[in-house]
């Protein structure tokens, strides 16, 4: 449908139209506006030097590949979940009543990443008492364990920076029982909400985790399961859903 004009210009003399100076009037702008627009181009364009032109290549982000076909299923890991937080607050009731080793001096600062991978992975600490009939608990273990008094003697900041030094030794070392079982023990005790620093650290795990079970077949279900609990627990217990199964 036509629009009806709100305003008619009459014809006029477009050389006697002075474009330089502000009009005064309606009807003076308007001419003003046909003349500029007579003087105008009907194209405008700039020319281009093709030769100039950096060529930019556009490259889809990598897409890993890091399912596994013989993971647990997502009820075994809820499951699974369960009882892992109930574990949790079992701990924490144990704490009240399980006097915590005074270990003071005798062991590394929590700085020392070397000094407590030494502790954990390679060398049993005198000072950490382990009762003769839970030695077989701890077979894959040549450093020092991690006993639920051990661990609870441990103060939150500690805990943050073994899941660092640990983390470190799993992406030097691959996976060894050892390194697993210390992990998931500091995570039935890590202090919740977790730190900024120590979900970053956890979030890596969790992703070196789901690579290395991508490259297990099924003579390996054994560690697929034990992967697969720590991407659970990260994913599910501590709410990390973009890297659940």
């Amino acid at each position: 449908m036509d629009q009806e004009k709100c305003y008619h210009v009459e014809v006029f003399d477009p050389s006697s139209i002075d474009v330089s100076r502000p009009a005064t009037t309606v009807d003076e702008y308007l001419k003003q506006v046909v003349v500029n627009r007579m003087n105008c181009t009907e194209v405008a364009y700039a020319k281009i030097d093709s030769s100039k032109i950096k060529t930019t290549i556009a490259t889809a982000a990598p897409i890993l590949n890091d399912k596994c076909l013989h993971a647990p299923n997502r009820k075994w890991q809820d499951e699974f979940i369960i009882r892992f937080g109930k574990d949790r607050e079992d701990i924490e009731y144990q704490r009240r009543k399980i006097k915590p080793l005074n270990f003071k001096n005798l062991l590394p600062q929590a700085s020392d990443g070397q000094g407590w991978i030494n502790i954990c992975l390679r060398q049993r600490s005198q000072h950490v008492p382990i009762e003769p009939s839970h030695e077989s608990l701890y077979a894959a273990h040549q450093g020092t364990p991690p006993t639920l008094r051990l661990v609870l003697s441990f103060s939150d900041v500690l805990v943050d920076k073994l899941l660092s030094h640990l983390f470190k030794a799993f992406t030097e070392q691959g996976y060894s029982r050892a390194i697993f079982e210390w992990f998931y023990a500091l995570l039935l005790v890590v202090k919740v909400p977790l730190q900024h620093d120590t979900m970053a650290i956890l979030r890596s795990f969790t992703k070196l985790c789901r690579e290395k079970r991508a490259e297990l077949g099924e003579d390996n279900l054994e560690i697929i399961r034990e992967y697969t609990i720590f991407i659970a627990i990260v994913s599910l217990f501590f709410s990390q859903k973009d890297l659940a199964d």
